[in-house]
């Protein structure tokens, strides 16, 4: 045996913070955000935004990210127009590393329906600015969200099918977020700062490289 430790990936602490005042509790602001590469992770996103609104929660959705799949536009478009949610969903194709913190800081929650998805830095950031994730509890995502952190979708391993959780899924898993919302939005932030802090993941790998050098 030989001495390990696994150091997650860090976060800008001072660039991805919490929204100062908090945003308005309604309507309530879901962000999907990333390089989308298969339709499904962002047509269950919508499904979400149309099952809320038909329980009655007053809720927006950002697709934030490059729809990445052949024909991805025209068919995200398709799905909005299908659940009439065109005065609800809103299309960002592209964004730059310095508007992403105002773009997490605009929103109440993460929808992250990747499926194994390894250390997605779109959850890190989105913890680090106080935002709770809602994902598919698969891959890297329970080590990185632990459960005062948001809620994670239970997915089974598979090597043959993308397991993508439903929009009935992400609505439930939403819904059991909300009565306690700006307490799970504190708790992420408070995770963040202390697993995903930049500042200590350099002097972390200082002390090992100070030690194996020495």
């Amino acid at each position: 045996e030989v001495a390990n430790e696994i150091i997650f990936n860090p976060v800008d602490l001072q660039k991805f913070r919490p929204a100062v005042p908090p945003l308005p509790t309604e309507p309530l602001q879901l962000l999907t955000l990333g390089t989308h590469g298969y339709a499904q992770r962002v047509l269950s996103a919508i499904e979400c935004a149309r099952v809320l609104t038909d329980r009655g929660i007053d809720c927006l959705l950002t697709i934030a990210g490059r729809l990445g799949w052949s024909g991805g536009v025209a068919e995200t478009r398709r799905a909005i127009a299908k659940l009439a949610l065109d005065q609800k969903v809103t299309l960002v194709p592209s964004f730059t590393q310095k508007e992403a913190p105002e773009l997490y800081r605009a929103h109440h929650i993460l929808l992250h329906p990747k499926y194994l998805d390894p250390c997605p830095t779109v959850v890190i950031e989105a913890l680090a600015s106080g935002l709770p994730v809602v994902a598919s509890g698969s891959g890297g995502l329970p080590e990185l969200v632990p459960a005062p952190c948001g809620v994670l979708v239970p997915a089974p391993l598979s090597w043959e099918r993308l397991i993508t959780p439903t929009g009935e899924q992400l609505a439930a898993a939403v819904e059991a977020l909300l009565p306690r919302l700006p307490q799970v939005a504190r708790a992420a932030r408070l995770h963040a700062e202390a697993t995903y802090d930049g500042v200590k993941w350099v002097e972390r790998h200082a002390a090992i490289f100070r030690r194996v050098l020495g």
